[in-house]
């Protein structure tokens, strides 16, 4: 049993197909919380997967595949997160990636406010001035760039210039 008497017996999936009818797991790495991912839309085998820790597995942070799924690396880890506010452990959930600059990605989190990433995940920083800790979803205005759309768990909607 985990964290508040919970168990987590089958890790997560990402499944693909090529076909339509046929399904592979292409994550390899045993995560109970994987979150959102995005895939570069430069080269679709880099996919960015976001991944919150489950009671009683240090498993959280940001993962990144650069082949398809067969491999993946682990760009952050549960120690990124501590002192930066919220809960001491990974609780990353959403990523967004900047859709005219695929550099860039927005991470939003469970507590621990908005990151971003403007070197494909490699760094990240833990952006100030965004008044909400659990952040889901950041979203480009399609008639300008510059202006985002920030959504909330419980905090409403922000709109605001591009972080």
């Amino acid at each position: 049993p985990g964290r508040g008497g919970r168990e987590f017996p089958e890790p997560g999936a990402i499944y693909r197909s090529n076909d339509g009818e046929t399904w592979e797991n292409i994550l390899t790495v045993p995560l109970r919380y994987p979150g959102e991912f995005a895939v570069d839309p430069t080269d679709p085998d880099v996919i960015y997967l976001a991944a919150h820790t489950a009671p009683a597995f240090e498993e959280g942070g940001l993962y990144v595949t650069t082949d398809g799924g067969a491999t993946w690396e682990r760009f952050l880890t549960n120690e990124d997160f501590v002192g930066k506010g919220g809960p001491s452990w990974a609780t990353p959930l959403f990523l967004t990636m900047d859709p005219d600059d695929p550099g860039t990605l927005y991470m939003g989190t469970d507590g621990h406010g908005l990151w971003t990433s403007r070197d494909r995940g490699r760094t990240w920083e833990q952006l100030e001035g965004v008044p909400f800790g659990n952040i889901h979803r950041v979203d480009f205005d399609p008639d300008d760039h510059d202006k985002v759309y920030i959504t909330t768990f419980g905090g409403g909607v922000w709109v605001g210039p591009r972080p």
